[in-house]
């Protein structure tokens, strides 16, 4: 009779370690939740700047946030299908190089419309990409501290949201 590793259960499947490498994912997820939840927030500290620069009114510049956050949660069936044949980790990654290449391209719009579609649709759906999967990916690491790590990178990405997003402005 041999030794069975301790990582596998009695199904042959593998069992969440509950700890060590876990916790360096639940501190990604913070920074995951907290970039993602803060972002569209912090446009507002652009929001004079912007509407001068595309001379918008007021309803026009608050698309762009609103846009940002409808996609960011309204992705989540791509999401979920990209998880699928992906993995949460590739879906991460994607979710990662789509967000950032939508607010560099935000960077060169022209027109309203085209920051519309680079800052609200293409990093809003980046930013899904990230979110959805960072907070499952706490799921696969931890079982029995599994509300406990859920909560710490809610809570922690909470806290470090409202610190910046309550910082006066200069």
């Amino acid at each position: 009779m041999g030794m069975r590793n301790i990582s596998e259960d009695s199904g042959g499947g593998s069992v969440a370690p509950d700890g060590g490498w876990g916790w360096v994912v639940v501190a990604a997820t913070v920074l995951v939740l907290a970039m993602t939840l803060a972002f569209p927030s912090c446009i507002g500290i652009f929001y004079t700047d912007l509407q001068n620069d595309f001379q918008a009114s007021n309803t026009e510049m608050s698309w762009v946030p609103a846009i940002m956050i409808a996609v960011l949660h309204a992705g989540g069936p791509i999401c979920s299908v990209l998880v699928e044949c992906l993995g949460c980790r590739g879906t991460i990654i994607i979710g990662g190089i789509l967000s950032g290449l939508g607010m560099a391209a935000s960077s060169f719009a022209q027109t309203l419309v085209e920051l519309y579609i680079t800052a609200g649709i293409i990093t809003g759906m980046g930013f899904s990409l990230s979110f959805q999967p960072s907070i499952t990916m706490v799921g696969h690491y931890f079982v029995r501290r599994r509300a406990f790590a859920n909560a710490l990178s809610s809570t922690v990405a909470l806290t470090l949201q409202n610190k910046q997003t309550n910082k006066k402005a200069p």
